[in-house]
């Protein structure tokens, strides 16, 4: 068996449910999945779940996945959702987006709590979800109030002292150690003891570069090894083209053309396009910037909540017996919402257990009759908030002048047929695109990510989804009333300065190679003694790493304080750069100085942001991206 010889694993972290691919770069083809999950079952997926029974100390005991207590024994340490709280817990901002700003692409502030009762809060407004119910006002249900798993998650995580960095560590242990066991029980054992193992994690294409470093420290904590070496992060829709375009027919994606991937999962849709310009090994460009928002499957699970309770009041359902709701929901989920558009069923029934029969609601024998209208009206503003993303990311394409072949839709929501079938039957500018669902749409992310790495990336060129800059001071321009009022002198260069001056060295929808380089340049006066010496302390540096979700990108910080958010800050130590490197020099005042010039070289390399620190073309060190 070669040196190269490896097991590759494939991982799609879920909001809802998570899967496993696996194989082996011998026999690429023979893609197995992990399905003996703990507590003997047998599943394509594991639920996203972990339930909490002691976090105090080093040794955190839990449950995960099918282990933790479902029905009446389930409670609030049980924690779902929490997926979506890396994504806060990875983004700070001094100000605001603008009112009706998409929530991917939100500048946000505040514990996960404070920041999903916000976030949701828009989502749901932005969906349309609303209660129309003719019960009393105090019977009156507003979405926006309702705890989701993601609120409850991450209350539950404070109070346990934990971040989400620490669940999602705890959780991924758990994947890890069911993936081994099934690899060893998959192959020989001389086998696997000759191979090593790599494992590639797929992440959604909105995240922030900070979400993605946060999750590179979650795989690093639950044991899958050093980042690069043994594992590697991906995007979901990168992932899901990867596995899509490899399983169907040449002609329907033909070279030239583009497409659009709508990877729709439990609590995001992630949405990219690319052109093809090979098939074989496949090689594709990323088109346009993709996009994204807040508007998965359980969007569905909390709008059949606001209809439920419209039908049977707040009350009832707040003194539902827990196993009576538990099974309401699994109904509403395997025999509705799965379902749902499949075929030519005239009612879905819900379970209602103890429930009261009432034919005025159509409730009889502990079962709630549910007809296609009713389940319309909670789909329809998923599915139209789905579709508005679509139309952006197609006519983007069409406005380029490329063709559109098709339109990939992957993920947990994304093989709903109901769904499918309404993008269909949408106008693009005047014609339809054909929509395809590939075979184990629900599993697709996991298995391109495992084709990821028996194969290598097929991606040629990325899009920026933001600009990337640096903030600075120039030299004030007498008679520029744009900026008069805010110049300021500055002491050491004596003359006017304007701070907050933006260079976008990286700009959103550029075109990134797949190790894109970018550098910018700075100086720093730094005051000496009368030695000429330069405090050791003085030369530990910190620069911050900004950027802006928006085009146009303002030049100056202050025209637009709540558009530009910070990074990281870059920490960087010029105490081993050579004395040549700094140039003396005496203002009229006599004060002493040295100039140092150097430049920061930012790397965009995957999934991830590298940093590092340069003084006429040679490196210094490491530059720490040091994440807030």
């Amino acid at each position: 068996m070669g040196s190269d010889s490896r097991i590759v694993v494939g991982i799609d972290f879920g909001t809802t449910f998570t899967s496993v691919a696996f194989g082996h770069t011998a026999i690429p083809d023979a893609v197995k999945l992990v399905q003996s999950w703990s507590n003997h079952r047998s599943a394509d997926q594991v639920p996203t779940e972990i339930h909490y029974t002691c976090s105090e100390g080093a040794e955190r005991n839990y449950t995960w996945g099918y282990e933790v207590p479902k029905g009446g024994n389930e409670s609030p340490q049980t924690l779902k959702w929490f997926k979506l709280l890396l994504q806060n817990s990875a983004r700070s901002g001094s100000g605001k987006p603008p009112p009706g700003t998409p929530s991917s692409s939100c500048s946000e502030s505040g514990g996960p709590t404070s920041y999903f009762g916000a976030t949701l809060s828009r989502a749901f407004n932005r969906l349309g979800l609303q209660q129309d119910s003719d019960d009393d006002d105090d019977e009156w249900v507003d979405v926006a109030q309702f705890s989701t798993p993601a609120v409850s998650a991450g209350k539950e995580i404070e109070r346990l002292n934990l971040h989400p960095i620490d669940v999602i560590a705890d959780f991924l242990s758990g994947v890890l150690k069911t993936t081994k066991m099934s690899i060893e029980s998959s192959y020989e054992p001389e086998f696997v003891h000759l191979s090593k193992p790599f494992f590639v994690l797929a992440v959604p294409a909105i995240w922030s570069d900070r979400a993605k470093a946060h999750m590179v420290e979650a795989a690093t904590k639950a044991g899958f090894g050093n980042h690069r070496v043994d594992f590697e992060l991906i995007g979901e829709p990168e992932a899901a083209a990867a596995y899509t375009i490899k399983i169907i027919q040449p002609q329907e994606l033909p070279i030239g053309t583009s497409f659009v991937v709508a990877d729709i999962g439990g609590g995001t849709g992630d949405l990219i396009c690319y052109s093809i310009r090979d098939l074989k090994p496949l090689r594709i460009n990323e088109s346009v910037v993709g996009d994204g928002d807040l508007c998965g499957s359980v969007y569905l699970d909390k709008a059949f909540e606001v209809y439920i309770r419209n039908l049977l009041g707040n009350k009832t359902i707040d003194n539902m017996n827990p196993r009576a709701k538990a099974e309401m929901m699994r109904t509403w989920t395997e025999k509705v919402k799965h379902s749902f558009g499949s075929g030519d069923s005239v009612e879905y029934e819900v379970t209602l257990a103890s429930i009261k029969s009432d034919p005025a609601k159509r409730i009889e024998g502990g079962f709630h009759i549910m007809e296609p209208d009713d389940v319309a009206r909670i789909f329809d503003p998923i599915v139209d908030r789905i579709i508005a993303l679509v139309k952006l990311q197609v006519e983007a394409l069409l406005n380029k002048n490329e063709t559109v072949s098709a339109i990939l839709l992957v993920g947990g929501f994304g093989s709903s047929p109901y769904l499918r079938d309404c993008l269909k039957n949408t106008w693009f500018k005047g014609k339809k695109i054909q929509v395809i669902q590939p075979p184990n749409a629900l599993t697709a992310v996991a298995r391109g990510a495992l084709l990821r790495g028996m194969e290598g990336s097929s991606v040629g060129i990325q899009r920026a989804r933001r600009f990337y800059g640096c903030k600075s001071a120039i030299r004030y321009v007498e008679g520029d009333t744009r900026t008069e009022q805010h110049k300021v002198w500055c002491d050491v260069e004596e003359l006017y300065q304007v701070h907050g001056r933006m260079t976008w060295y990286i700009k959103k929808n550029q075109m990134l190679g797949e190790a894109h380089h970018a550098v910018s340049s700075f100086y720093r006066n730094l005051r000496t003694d009368a030695d000429g010496n330069v405090l050791k302390s003085d030369l530990i540096l910190h620069d911050k790493l900004w950027a802006c979700d928006y085009r146009p990108a303002p030049t100056y910080q202050w025209e637009a304080p709540h558009l530009v958010y910070e990074v990281c800050t870059l920490v960087s130590d010029l105490n081993k750069a050579p004395k040549q490197c700094f140039i003396p020099w005496t203002n009229s005042k006599d004060v002493q100085y040295v100039r140092v010039n150097y430049e920061i070289e930012m790397v965009l390399s995957g999934e991830l942001l590298r940093m590092e620190l340069m003084i006429g073309g040679k490196s210094y060190g490491t530059v720490s991206t040091r994440f807030r």
